[in-house]
């Protein structure tokens, strides 16, 4: 299950979003849905907080440097709507589409099964680096975010897995509400290390740097 376009770089509907109660049926096709499906969430101790999936590209490091002391939230939404089928499909996107409202509402006739909800959020420290000249790139060479995307690919045995959504259901939505699973503390998570690849061995990822790592061409 796929969600985002690696290499979109434009948004084509208007700005802000209107309302949700205001939405035509031309801010409800899949391709406009896909396109509200990500956010950039400005985190800040300063300012109200700001709604999920409302902000569409990656604000410049300025605009971070001066309203985000807490950093920028990445925010993506997947389909939850299902043919009820099929586990692939040839583009690896059309088995799967969203709710009329991207994270809630109703499901496509031709997709009538609900899944459950997969929502990623990834919270980066930009403000870490508020007193370095530069400026923020997502890894692919996206500078402007409307080319932020995902995937899924479920490890998980089918029973357990059916059981955590059966009975995992408390409203903090907190992983150690779940009696089912057995969490690692931190400590025991950092001891888990994966192998740099070759083309990466000699090369400081961790930034600030100039250009990407494996040379990735910025677009």
């Amino acid at each position: 299950m796929l969600a985002g376009d690696s290499q979109r770089r434009d948004f084509t509907l208007p700005v802000p979003d209107p309302d949700r109660s205001f939405w035509t049926a031309g801010d409800m096709t899949q391709e406009t849905l896909s396109q509200k499906a990500t956010g950039f969430n400005c985190m800040s101790g300063r300012r109200e907080p700001e709604p999920a999936l409302t902000r569409h590209f990656l604000p410049d490091k300025s605009f971070l440097d001066a309203n985000c002391d807490q950093g920028v939230r990445f925010e993506l939404m997947l389909p939850s709507c299902w043919t009820g089928r099929d586990l692939d499909s040839a583009d690896h996107r059309s088995h799967v589409q969203y709710p009329h409202l991207v994270n809630t509402g109703s499901c496509p006739p031709d997709h009538p099964v609900r899944l459950s909800s997969l929502y990623y959020e990834t919270i980066w420290a930009t403000s870490d680096y508020s007193s370095v000249d530069g400026s923020f790139v997502i890894a692919n060479g996206d500078t402007t975010g409307y080319g932020y995307h995902g995937d899924f690919m479920s490890g998980w045995e089918e029973q357990f897995l059916q059981n955590a959504v059966d009975v995992c259901t408390s409203a903090s939505g907190k992983v150690e509400d779940c009696p089912l699973f057995e969490l690692q503390s931190d400590a025991q998570a950092s001891l888990c290390k994966l192998d740099v690849p070759d083309i990466l061995r000699d090369e400081y990822c961790g930034g600030p740097r100039q250009g990407l790592c494996g040379n990735a061409t910025i677009l």
